[in-house]
């Protein structure tokens, strides 16, 4: 007992410990060995100890309250009001007990059950700081910030805690909208406090709202302010594939880790393209058996050069002494711990074209911080380190940036060190790294990012390139720490926390990247595997009776499966309401492009066009658009098809909502399965989204995918995010699944509302019923309730029969 007094818990800790192996087991005994081991922050082994104190004393309040303590110091939150609870019930006037009840409360999330505990304290006890802490925080999260204003004003003129009341402080100004304030205190703490993670956590958390929230102006005013650029959605066109190709050098400093240099040197031979000029490994202080293997894996090879440091002299003074050999105009930086894929130059030199104003390029991988294509920050808040994938993954992964590359490299406001593209002249006129205060390879890119945008150039990422990165090869987990908060602090000193922060979020939160991590993860956990397109392109004739204007008229894209060239009883139906509100259709007939439209359908469409029967729905309509580029002048395009049956008698009150709202892009109803996405069946364009280029360049981009998974996942789950959320396009949903229903949200993604909920959807007026859900419930009782309910909503119970068994006999028929 006399070593915790002197507060050597260690000595203490395992002096109880031998007692208590030699078999001397009492409650004291296990209080002390719990005592010791939460001094040592040993919190599991406090847990165990409390415990088995209780055990032998099941009435002991004080050990109830730290066993408490040392659950919520776990974050065991629910466990640790358990042990509050338990101990007021024993001694309701246990002093603390209440207080960490409250606090308790307060991190479970049950804000009105730690506002109850504290202002009944406080009642009693107003100068207690924790409990002013406890209802302040309280009350935000219960929208009464204003409120919570005394107790910050109390806690700052009683000078308790200064750092956590300018925390409050924030969480304040962020309740209330103001942002910018919220965002400058919060810089500020972070650069007084560089290594704690609350002012960090904090920062991020307050980023995000603010660019989500407020509007778009406010917004890039807030980024023009900081010296950061405001981002903007690039058409793919920018991206010079085909450019002119000049030899381009890769530097790699090397300190140790040769397993990993070696897979990164098979990977740049394995990948090699007319593009890759020289290697240049410099070798950094490497171990004897290193630095014999990188000689000899340079003899007689003309574009393998061994440049020695002659000491270990940090990653960034050894890339400059790679860079005196190099004399091209373009070169990579590459981590000696990396492997690239197929392609991966070409796709890096394509993000920077010629004009000279791109200063670097960086690719995505699995441990870059913002550039990771899985998540970016773990649980702790820090950037997650996904381990090395595989020769094949990688591959995969690369495929799969691939297919779903739909727009030019976005802009960034940082480039991750890790592999770059440089443009040596920019590089040069900045003065490159800075080999002082940067010399040992973190926050060096960081900071000739800043240094590049401040002198007007871009920044961009490579969202369809994939290079892998062990992260750590040379350098050892603490060290790195410790080299990351150092770079972080020298950061802030040199560009301020504010405007590093804000560029670091701003990279964190690029919108494109995001768009294409999220595609990539539906992808691998919907449809894993690499997805396939058709071998040729789908050929198709077009039939019309006269030449069709489409320019300032209702026009739609209408793609139905006819086989043999019949149509669907109730698509008839569909066509002739179309025509009858004014609708010129372009009908795509999806089958054989050989065969002649009947002569009915030729009554119903403005044009028919028979198509192979390849890319499904959204190779229709790109077809449709790249036949009839005129349709893009339409005054309305509407995109539908023939999976619904209807229309029913709230058609034209639906086609009237359409034409009169305000919304560019309109829909009928939503689903939440993967991705809060709308349906495909019926959607449209309208106004300064049929003349939006990044919109005609996405319906340009849509593949002829093999499988009608892999076009689900790759294009329906995520139309609405390529307008709403990269574009910025206003969005009208017709039947939204809020209005619906009250089901709950950790159940909507589970289900398709067209196929359960569609007793709702018809009585508040939605004109259509899936064909599917009808086929699948075509007999008995299931046929007889939506028949029932298709009557009531002015729909033909004999049609909608006729079509049923149509729609069967053809789905037997594929």
């Amino acid at each position: 007992m006399a070593y915790l007094s002197q507060g050597h818990a260690d000595l203490a800790y395992w002096s109880l410990m031998k007692a208590a192996r030699l078999g001397q087991t009492s409650a004291s005994l296990s209080i002390a060995l719990a005592s010791a081991a939460m001094r040592r922050r040993d919190m599991a082994a406090a847990e165990r100890w409390w415990r088995d104190a209780l055990a032998q004393d099941p009435q002991d309040a004080d050990s109830l309250l730290s066993l408490g303590t040392a659950q919520y110091r776990q974050h065991k939150i629910i466990d640790a009001i358990a042990s509050y609870r338990g101990a007021l019930e024993i001694a309701p006037e246990l002093p603390g007990a209440r207080i960490s009840l409250a606090i308790a409360y307060l991190a479970a999330e049950c804000p009105s059950l730690a506002l109850n505990e504290a202002e009944a304290l406080l009642s009693r006890n107003p100068d207690q700081v924790d409990l002013r802490f406890v209802r302040a925080s309280a009350l935000i999260q219960l929208d009464r910030a204003p409120e919570a204003i005394a107790d910050l004003t109390w806690l700052y003129s009683a000078k308790a805690n200064p750092a956590e009341a300018a925390l409050l402080e924030c969480e304040v100004h962020r309740a209330l909208g103001d942002y910018e304030a919220a965002l400058i205190l919060a810089a500020e703490l972070c650069e007084a406090f560089p290594t704690r993670a609350a002012p960090l956590r904090c920062f991020r958390e307050i980023f995000a709202d603010f660019m989500q929230a407020s509007p778009t102006a406010r917004a890039e005013e807030f980024l023009t302010a900081v010296g950061l650029p405001v981002p903007a959605t690039r058409l793919r066109a920018d991206d010079a594939y085909d450019a002119p190709v000049h030899p381009i050098d890769v530097v790699l400093p090397v300190h140790d880790g040769l397993e990993h240099l070696q897979a990164c040197l098979r990977s740049l031979d394995n990948h090699r393209t007319p593009a890759l000029g020289r290697i240049i490994l410099v070798d950094d202080g490497s171990s004897p058996a290193t630095r014999r293997w990188m000689q000899d894996a340079a003899r007689g090879r003309a574009d393998l050069r061994v440049i020695r440091t002659g000491g270990t002299v940090g990653y960034a003074r050894a890339l400059a002494r790679g860079l005196s050999a190099s004399r091209t105009k373009r070169f990579v930086a590459l981590n000696s711990d990396c492997v690239v894929s197929a392609g991966w130059l070409d796709r890096l030199n394509a993000a920077m074209p010629a004009d000279g104003r791109v200063a670097m390029v960086g690719p995505l991988s699995n441990a870059a911080g913002w550039q990771n294509l899985g998540d970016i920050f773990d649980a702790n808040g820090n950037y997650t380190d996904t381990p090395m994938p595989s020769t094949d993954m990688i591959s995969l992964l690369q495929s799969r940036l691939a297919m779903v590359k739909v727009f030019g490299a976005p802009d960034s406001a940082l480039i991750h060190g890790f592999c770059v593209l440089v443009d040596r002249r920019i590089y040069d006129a900045l003065g490159g790294l800075d080999l002082d205060l940067f010399p040992f390879g973190y926050g060096e890119f960081q900071d000739l990012s800043l240094r590049a945008l401040d002198a007007g150039f871009h920044l961009r990422i490579a969202d369809d390139c994939y290079v892998g990165h062990a992260r750590g090869g040379s350098i050892a987990g603490p060290r790195r720490v410790e080299l990351s908060r150092e770079a972080r602090r020298k950061l802030y000193l040199r560009h301020s926390a504010l405007r590093y922060l804000s560029a670091e979020c701003m990279a964190a939160g690029n919108r494109q990247v995001a768009f294409v991590r999220r595609r990539c993860r539906a992808i691998e956990t919907h449809c894993p595997g690499e997805p396939t397109e058709v071998s040729a392109r789908a050929r198709l004739t077009s039939h019309a009776r006269r030449r069709v204007r489409f320019a300032g008229r209702r026009a739609a894209v209408f793609v139905t499966y006819a086989p043999d060239g019949r149509i669907l009883p109730y698509t008839r139906h569909y066509l002739q309401r179309l025509k009858a509100l004014g609708f010129a259709v372009v009908l795509v007939v999806n089958g054989r492009s050989d065969l002649l439209p009947s002569v009915d359908c030729l009554d119903l469409a403005a044009v028919v066009i028979a198509r192979d029967n390849s890319g499904f729905d959204f190779g229709g309509w790109r077809d449709a658009l790249t036949r009839f580029p005129s349709l893009w002048d339409a005054e309305l395009l509407l995109f539908t098809n023939d999976s619904i049956i209807g229309p029913f008698a709230s058609f034209e009150a639906v086609v009237e909502r359409v034409a009169t709202s305000p919304a560019p892009l309109f829909f009928l109803t939503e689903s939440e399965f993967a991705e809060r996405h709308f349906q495909s069946f019926f959607w449209g364009l309208k106004g300064e989204a049929l003349r939006h280029p990044a919109v005609q360049s996405f319906m340009a981009s849509i593949r002829d995918l093999t499988t009608k998974t892999h076009a689900i996942f790759q294009y329906e789950v995520f139309l609405r995010q390529v307008f709403e959320g990269l574009l910025g396009l206003r969005s009208l949903c017709l039947f939204p699944l809020s209005d619906l229903s009250g089901v709950d949200l950790d159940i909507r993604p589970t289900f398709n509302p067209t196929h359960h909920l569609w007793r709702e959807l018809l009585r508040s007026g939605f004109p259509f019923l899936k064909g599917d859900f009808c086929r699948k419930n075509a007999r008995g009782q299931a046929a007889a309730m939506w028949l029932r309910e298709l009557q009531a909503c002015g729909g033909d119970p004999e049609l909608a029969r006729l079509h049923v068994e149509a729609l069967q006999l053809q789905r037997t028929g594929r």
